[in-house]
């Protein structure tokens, strides 16, 4: 006789074997901020989750898990590649990312973290008082973490680097002196010496100049997990179109370009050569202006 419950048993065993797609919903799954004080991940993480929600009615049920795991942006790009234990990840684009995954190519910091204000030790001011072209800047030495995508640009424009292996410990090499300044995005500065004020004292943001690079901050989705990406794409689409987007992002990033004072400040640029030709570069609704409130 033959064992009439075996379909079930395979339907259930096909079902468990789904941990991004679960019971008709959607698992995404990213991880956590590297480090304590590390709240840059606050925002894209409300517009990812907002994304699900406006794609609730044609897509479904959604859930976001968030795992502590302490990689860097190659490590996550290469798990969110393999789909296993992440699919998804956020990060400034480059064309190995773009290759590795799934990019849903539009840029939701609004071109923000292209704006780069120079973090500096206090006793360093003077250096940066005659500097207006990039030939004068690369005089002087940037502070990167290890396998930041920014590397490579600054690198390829000449800018001498100096390379340490974590965000924190960033900021402590750089209230030593160990080298000149290190740039940061507009969303980023401000708070990052905020919270560190204490301990940190001699970091201060340099007054007059602002590097200016190109490089969106793309979501990336594994290719095993399509769905996802199209969801969240559409998910998006309709943020910009009812203008939920540019709204969240004034609200969580008014204040900071305001203090940034952008339009007071020698612009300084630099070529992103690495850009591929799939930018949205002509989708003037996507990008921010200098006086955006």
């Amino acid at each position: 006789m033959k064992n009439k419950r075996m379909p079930l048993v395979i339907l259930l065993t096909a079902l468990l074997s789904l941990p991004f797609q679960s019971f008709g919903k959607d698992v995404i799954v990213s991880t956590k901020p590297n480090a304590d004080l590390d709240l840059r991940a606050q925002y894209p993480h409300a517009v990812l989750r907002k994304s699900l929600e406006m794609s609730m009615q044609k897509y479904g049920f959604f859930e976001i898990k968030l795992v502590e795991r302490e990689l860097d942006n190659f490590s996550k790009m290469m798990e969110v590649h393999d789909g296993i234990h992440m699919n998804l990840t956020m990060a400034m684009t480059t064309p190995d990312w773009e290759y590795l995954n799934i990019p849903i190519r539009i840029p939701i910091r609004r071109g923000m973290a292209n704006f780069r204000l120079l973090a500096t030790n206090e006793k360093y001011l003077d250096k940066f008082s005659q500097i207006k072209t990039l030939a004068q800047l690369k005089e002087l030495s940037a502070g990167v973490v290890s396998k930041w995508s920014i590397n490579e640009i600054l690198g390829s424009a000449g800018i001498p680097l100096v390379e340490t292996s974590n965000y924190d410990s960033l900021f402590k090499m750089l209230n030593k002196g160990r080298f000149d300044y290190t740039p940061r995005g507009i969303n980023e500065a401000f708070y990052e010496l905020n919270e560190r004020k204490d301990t940190l004292t001699n970091i201060v943001i340099e007054p007059n100049l602002v590097l200016y690079m190109l490089q969106p901050y793309y979501i990336f989705v594994s290719p095993k997990h399509p769905r996802i990406a199209e969801r969240i794409e559409y998910g998006l689409e309709e943020m910009i179109k009812h203008g939920i987007l540019k709204k969240m992002f004034v609200k969580h990033h008014a204040e900071n370009i305001a203090a940034a004072n952008l339009n007071n400040r020698t612009v300084i640029k630099i070529h992103n050569k690495f850009l591929t030709n799939k930018t949205p570069i002509n989708r003037k609704e996507l990008w921010m202006i200098y006086d955006e409130e």
